[in-house]
């Protein structure tokens, strides 16, 4: 736990965390930085609400604002 703190670890925790989300949502970015930033649970019952497909390109349905370059 004490090595979360250390820079090259978290870098190293979050970029394999993105890549495990990469391929749990068959490569689909939207869906794996939402998950990323919002938690799984959100996105899987979003995906659930919504009718979403994990291929899904483009939504009119977002749950989330879109700010700048950041999703809220």
């Amino acid at each position: 736990p004490e090595r979360l703190n250390d820079v090259r670890t978290n870098i190293r925790m979050g970029t394999w965390y993105l890549a495990y989300l990469l391929k749990e949502y068959e490569g689909n970015k939207i869906l794996a930085l939402a998950a990323y930033n919002a938690g799984r649970g959100h996105v899987d019952s979003w995906m659930k609400q919504y009718g979403w497909k994990k291929i899904f390109r483009k939504s009119k349905k977002y749950p989330f604002q879109k700010r700048g370059n950041m999703l809220e």
